[in-house]
């Protein structure tokens, strides 16, 4: 049996986050987003038009990264994964994790999600052209 990383915990939650925020789970998403990305995006008016584009563009998905301008960074707290047995069964380095019963927890800051701005620009044009803007 492979045991769990902070790595490996770290990605699924970074792709949980990813998903949530496409499938319209966040009502201010616009609030974690870089100054650069939401001028941007600021001409598209449509929630759902935004984050269809978004979702073409994305060209990284990583843990907490403040350095870069064109992003969108969802905080986060900490991952919390249920286990069955023993701690060392299950994590590869238990001393990464704070067990509570059969939960583990370990920090985690957020996720950053850079985007492709030339694209994202290019699908912003399009929109406005076919929406009339």
């Amino acid at each position: 049996m492979n045991k769990i990383t902070i790595e490996q915990a770290e990605e699924w939650e970074n792709l949980g986050i990813v998903d949530a925020l496409m499938s319209g789970h966040f009502d201010d998403f616009h609030r974690y987003m870089s100054e650069e990305l939401k001028e941007v995006c600021q001409e598209v008016t449509d929630s759902k038009d935004l984050l269809f584009m978004l979702d073409f563009c994305i060209k990284q998905i990583s843990t907490a990264n403040y350095y870069c301008n064109d992003h969108l960074t969802i905080p986060n707290g900490e991952i919390e994964i249920q286990f069955e047995g023993k701690p060392e069964d299950t994590f590869e380095d238990p001393d990464d994790w704070v067990f509570n019963e059969n939960l583990a927890y370990c920090c985690h800051l957020g996720t950053t999600i850079e985007f492709d701005l030339d694209e994202l620009k290019e699908s912003v044009k399009d929109w406005k052209e076919s929406n009339g803007a």
